[in-house]
């Protein structure tokens, strides 16, 4: 059976004669033929390059054609003489698959959501081939791939490497019509195949002749493979999945069982779930056994191709191979010359065994680290899913995004810790490296200094630096920065916060400062403390603020071994249980007083007990008053707190005391008009008295450092000066304005030295239990205004005098009133109203009551009226004798 073989060229209309094809076609590789052929005209050589061709065969019963590129022509010298009628020019040619120009392209990109099958296609479309052009036939799943990445090679490689990995595999044939052109199939199925020519006959070796289609010179193998397969692999987003997928051979031959043994481990091939991981498994399995069996013939079928079908039928000729069934032509060897029959040698595989690509592509390999710029979405500074994952743009990336689309999330590495994380912004340049060198798994490692994102310090003067700082996101007006300086003699650590600082400790915190320790706050600042605290200072311990509030719920305790100085603008006090302030030696107020004591005479059950009626209906007037003064203050502050207790405190508590005595009413009535009413009416009057000092409140005195409002601020220099020894042991309290103090249980002061009190105002002072003032020397008050006080009982001691000056009306309601003095007691007030109960003991060397011009005076055994006038209203009674 003859073959005719003819050659047809895009570059003109012409004859040419073949004269000779060698060369090969094969499933997954492009065709290469090499050929050589003549003609009468001269041909351009470069003209051809590039250009389509296309080999013809054709016999008796059948056709085919390869089309393919002319991608190197050669011009072959002649014998022939000009002239002569037989001269012909020579060439030879070298014919190739269209995918051969990937071969010319060497590059690096990365493809994103795409899957394997696509991602081949989307090569070929690059490389300028039509779409209609590539065909894929698939059967199988595939799934989308996150990120893929050609690096450093060839598009034909990338093309071929893909193609393995996905189990795909690709040929070629020739379009339909008169264009030349070639279609490329990629296919992953090939068990259902059917022949494409009719069956090859086997027959001997013996160089007759044959009229149909034979086989001869059969030749088949079967290779020992690998049978066991087992892939692995890790995705953060589930660390404590075992991605373990395994497939073995199902092979019956006898080699199968000990192919089973010999396993193949791979851990570069990527899935996510362990059904993706088996059919992976599956497809690799199936490459690597591809080759197993083989058989090679040659045939004059010319109607065969490299991707097809062929059927051999059973011989029972002596010596030659039997190999009937049906096959997968793998490749076709070419090797012909003008005069000789043609017939090619094909390598096939069984049909029953999947046609997979050999996995024989080197992938790329990264070795070392690279540099890469951290990429965001425009108009964002920091941008990373939640594993903390950012994307990237690699320099040897020119196709890419630009954006956050330049990569898939990459893993950053994190500071070697229990728990740390910062993240990398945008434009940054980072230093990434890449897991076993797979460019599809990229880990930034850390950042890289540049001129746009230079050092966080200047160079070389900081060299003895460290800092780490962030800055605001987005902009940088602000930063958080911590920033330590190791230069010897100026060793420094500096923590800086942008906006806030908080600071959490599970156990103890104990800072220690070797010499100076200076705050600044801008506003405000709260302290709570859930226990105790304690402050100990060794030389002076000076506040200066604009205005101090203090509340205390239960009891005070304020202990002065040396002197205690109260100057103030105005001030009001709302204690809901008891003052007890101990002035001097602890141990000597201890010796005077028992705690035991101190107890007793603070809680209502002693003065039910002691006092009767009195005590009973004192103790009821602690509670309302302490209560409506503490929610006054919630509603109001402190001028939401003085009308509550005004309200509670003077007309309950004060109309129960008045209640105590007969014509209480009446009695109270001029110093509730006096300071009362304006108390609940019109709110304290708040007009002041400048008092001279340091921070004095309402003062709008520049003071000696940073300004507060409503007042001065005192230095925050450390001040040399020792603490002032025990002191004097005095009391003194000095009010520009208004005072008013309530005190919901009792009110106790001690002290070994004086307590002195000034008011420029009205005093007024709740008690709602006991009143107890004890000092080794004098007691004195002086207010400016009226002066009203209101207690269960009222107790004064002095060693020295007991002195008590008031412009206004001095009016104290109690359910007993004592005052003793080692000197003198003195009182001076326009009025005087003493309402007690019980009894009112007043004793001392003299004791005198001053009112207007009027002055009565009690000094051991005589008794001293001044006046203009002396009125006895009624009898008197004279059992000595008088002078006048």
């Amino acid at each position: 059976m003859d073959t005719a073989v003819t050659l047809t060229l895009n570059a003109g209309d012409f004859e040419l004669r073949c004269t000779a094809v060698r060369g090969t076609e094969a499933v997954g590789h492009a065709a290469r033929l090499e050929l050589e052929f003549s003609g009468e005209r001269f041909l351009d050589i470069r003209a051809l390059l590039g250009t389509w061709g296309s080999l013809n065969f054709a016999t008796d019963h059948a056709t085919r054609s390869v089309v393919g590129l002319l991608t190197r022509v050669s011009h072959v010298a002649s014998t022939a003489r000009e002239g002569d009628e037989s001269r012909r020019y020579r060439y030879r040619a070298l014919l190739e698959s269209g995918t051969a120009r990937l071969r010319l392209t060497r590059r690096s990109r990365t493809f994103q959501n795409l899957s394997l099958p696509d991602i081949a296609r989307q090569v070929l479309l690059s490389a300028g081939w039509d779409g209609a052009l590539v065909q894929l036939d698939l059967n199988e799943a595939h799934p989308i791939q996150r990120y893929v990445v050609q690096y450093d090679e060839t598009d034909e490689a990338f093309f071929r490497r893909i193609c393995e990995r996905a189990g795909v595999y690709f040929y070629f044939l020739p379009t339909e019509g008169e264009e030349l052109r070639e279609v490329c199939i990629l296919t992953d199925t090939s068990t259902t195949l059917e022949p494409v020519d009719a069956p090859l006959q086997v027959i001997e070796d013996s160089g007759e002749a044959h009229a149909g289609n034979y086989a001869r010179k059969l030749r088949f193998e079967s290779t020992l493979l690998p049978g066991r397969v087992t892939l692995r692999d890790y995705d953060p987003e589930r660390p404590g999945l075992d991605l373990r997928a395994t497939n073995l051979t199902t092979s019956e031959l006898p080699r199968g069982a000990e192919e089973r043994e010999l396993e193949h481990y791979q851990t570069r091939i990527p899935f996510s779930d362990l059904v993706v991981g088996e059919a992976e498994a599956r497809r690799l399995l199936e490459s690597l056994q591809a080759g197993a069996e083989m058989l090679s013939l040659e045939t004059n079928a010319v109607g065969l191709y490299a991707g097809a079908c062929c059927e051999v039928l059973p011989c029972e000729e002596d010596g030659v191979v039997s190999a009937e069934g049906r096959y997968v032509i793998l490749r076709v060897e070419h090797d012909w010359e003008s005069g000789h029959a043609y017939d090619v040698r094909l390598h096939c595989q069984p049909l029953s065994q999947p046609l997979r690509l050999p996995r024989e592509t080197p992938e790329p390999r990264l070795a070392g680290v690279h540099s890469a710029w951290v990429t965001v979405p425009e108009g964002e500074e920091i941008h990373v899913d939640a594993l903390g994952r950012a994307n990237a743009r690699f320099r040897w990336d020119l196709e890419g995004a630009t954006d956050h689309e330049s990569s898939l999330p990459i893993r950053v590495m994190q500071q070697n810790m229990v728990d740390s994380m910062a993240l990398p912004r945008g434009g940054w340049e980072a230093l990434v490296a890449f897991d076993q060198g797979n460019p599809e798994r990229p880990l930034i490692l850390g950042k890289l200094f540049n001129t746009a994102q230079p050092p966080t310090l200047s160079l070389p003067e900081n060299k003895t630096s460290s800092a780490i700082r962030s800055f605001a996101s987005p902009g940088s007006a602000k930063m958080n920065s911590i920033h330590t300086n190791d230069k010897a003699g100026a060793q420094t650590f500096i923590i800086n916060a942008g906006d806030g600082k908080f600071t959490t400790v599970g156990g103890n915190l104990k800072t220690n400062t070797g010499a100076v320790e200076d705050r600044t706050i801008g506003a405000h600042q709260a302290t709570s403390v859930g226990g105790t605290e304690n402050l100990s200072v060794g030389q002076k311990y000076r506040v200066s603020s604009g205005s101090q509030t203090g509340t205390v719920g239960g009891a005070q305790n304020i202990g002065v071994t040396g002197k205690l100085s109260h100057e103030v603008a105005s001030e009001t006090v709302l204690i809901g249980g008891a003052l007890l302030e101990q002035i001097g030696s602890p141990a000597a107020i201890a010796t005077s007083l028992g705690s035991t004591a101190l107890g007793a005479m603070a809680g209502s059950n002693f003065l039910s007990a002691r006092l009767g009626k009195v005590g009973a209906m004192a103790a009821q007037f602690v509670a309302p008053m302490a209560t409506a003064a503490y929610e006054g203050y919630k509603s109001g502050g402190v001028s939401g707190a003085l009308k509550g207790a005004a309200t509670a405190g003077v007309n309950t508590g004060a109309g129960m005391i008045a209640g105590m005595v007969p014509g209480g009413d009446a009695a109270l009535s001029a110093g509730m008009e006096f300071a009362g009413n304006k108390l609940l009416e019109k709110g304290m009057d708040w007009s002041e008295k400048q008092i001279k000092g340091e921070g004095s409140g309402g003062s709008n005195k520049k003071a000696e450092g940073p300004s507060a409002e409503g007042g001065g601020a005192g230095a925050a220099q450390s001040d040399a000066s020792g603490a002032e020894g025990g002191g004097s042991g005095n009391k003194e309290i000095k009010i520009a304005g208004a005072a008013v103090e309530c005190v919901g249980a009792a009110n106790i002061v001690t002290t070994p030295a004086s307590v002195e009190w000034e008011t420029y105002g009205v005093a007024q002072l709740l008690v709602g239990g006991a009143h107890l003032t004890k000092a080794r020397s004098n007691v004195s008050l002086e207010v400016g205004g009226a002066s009203i006080e209101a207690s269960a009982s009222h107790v004064v001691k002095a060693g020295a005098t007991v002195a008590r000056e008031v412009k206004a009306a001095l009016n104290s309601t109690s359910a007993a009133l004592t005052m003793q003095s080692s000197a003198g007691v003195g009182f001076k007030a326009p009025a005087i109203v003493f309402k007690s109960a019980g009894a009112l003991s007043c004793s001392g060397g003299k004791v005198s009551f001053v009112v207007g011009g009027t002055t009565v005076s009690f000094d051991g055994g005589a008794v001293l009226v001044e006046g203009g006038a002396v009125t006895f209203a009624k009898k008197t009674k004279q059992s000595g004798s008088t002078d006048h």
